[in-house]
């Protein structure tokens, strides 16, 4: 009787394991990420040749994708617009089960600083650069507590519950 519990149990882990590691090895050669997994790289799109863009378009959006190169993965990330400058944000970094969306973080970190986002099938190379001191700080706070619901302060940016990247322009890769 125990071993045909053990087997049922083994069963029911094993299935479903397979099952999401499955679908998150498809998602790594499509392009562009789901709401749920990482994607493939981002191939669909003009490349965004000319003068930097007003991005207050993005100040009421949830969701950016964004491409890194080291590894080359997209992600869903939140931006974040403040006079004009466009970040990223990264939430609940200094958890210890971080959420699986925030893994893009640590590879913007470790990477070389090359990214390129998608914007209404626009892409558009920028160099993504962790913000940790700075006025722009308060902004980003402002924003997220007042657009986004998620009460942050200045102090828990610097203290490393969330992280603040910057999105400048860079030249073609």
């Amino acid at each position: 009787m125990l071993s045909k519990l053990l087997q049922l149990l083994g069963i029911l882990v094993l299935v479903p394991t397979v099952a999401i590691v499955t679908l998150q090895r498809k998602h790594l050669d499509d392009d562009g990420p789901s709401l749920v997994f990482a994607g493939g790289p981002l191939l669909t799109g003009a490349i965004y040749r000319g003068r930097e863009p007003d991005w207050s378009f993005l100040a009421e959006a949830d969701q950016l994708e964004l491409q890194l190169y080291d590894p080359v993965r997209s992600y869903l990330v939140l931006p974040v617009v403040v006079n004009g400058r466009l970040s990223a944000v990264a939430p609940k970094m200094d958890a210890v089960l971080r959420t699986f969306r925030s893994h893009w973080a640590e590879h913007a970190v470790q990477g070389d600083g090359a990214a390129l986002i998608r914007v209404n099938g626009v892409r558009y190379p920028r160099t993504i650069t962790r913000i940790v001191q700075g006025g722009v700080l308060d902004g980003v706070a402002g924003v997220l507590t007042r657009q986004h619901n998620m009460p942050t302060t200045r102090q828990s940016i610097i203290g490393g519950n969330l992280w603040v990247f910057e999105l400048t322009p860079r030249a073609s890769r």
